[in-house]
């Protein structure tokens, strides 16, 4: 609060006055205010972008254990058919989603 007004009683006199309680002065730094926005950002951004990072990370891994599966379970006899339901389901997917990692193959 930049300033309050208020009654003053003395036995000798009553003032009536404005009074500065707190009185802030800065300057605004422009430059600094520029620089710490973009740090800002870019710390944003690079967190954003570690976490993309992350995912697309997982979903390779999963896809590579999807085609390891694949493999592994036909060359044991499984019909491929027979194992893209069986992964769908594992890996809650669509029998179309694992048809194309197969195709991959």
């Amino acid at each position: 609060m930049l300033g309050e007004r208020r009654i003053i009683h003395s036995p000798q006199k009553r003032i009536i006055g404005l009074y500065v309680l707190e009185v802030l002065l800065t300057e605004f730094d422009e430059e600094k205010y520029t620089k710490d926005i973009k740090q800002e950002g870019y710390e944003n951004g690079y967190s954003e972008g570690h976490e993309s990072g992350f995912h697309e990370g997982q979903a390779e891994e999963r896809q590579k254990n999807i085609k390891s599966m694949i493999e592994i379970l036909t060359e044991d006899g499984m019909d491929l058919e027979s194992v893209i339901i069986k992964l769908s389901k594992k890996f809650q997917l669509t029998t179309e989603e694992i048809r194309r990692i197969a195709k991959e193959l």
